[in-house]
């Protein structure tokens, strides 16, 4: 877990942001808070869901928005 926060540290100290006398970007975006609420998702991702990549290669180069396919998912119809 440690590794993990150190890691979150690490790009969280990289995002292209400038923060006002409060610690706040220009859209509010607060880089203590990102911390606190994104290491328990982040936790549940890499080590309980275990969540693999495959064909990154494929992925162009540049910006690219990638949506993922929900397929997966149980119906949920109200009775």
């Amino acid at each position: 877990m440690r590794d993990l926060s150190r890691e979150l540290d690490d790009r969280i100290r990289k995002l292209p942001t400038r923060l006002n006398e409060f610690g706040y970007d220009p859209w509010g975006l607060h880089p203590a808070t990102v911390r606190d609420t994104i290491l328990p998702a982040l936790a549940l991702y890499r080590y309980y869901f275990r969540v693999e990549t495959h064909d990154i290669e494929r992925v162009p180069p540049g910006r690219t928005l990638l949506i993922a396919n929900h397929a997966g998912q149980l119906p949920s119809t109200p009775r």
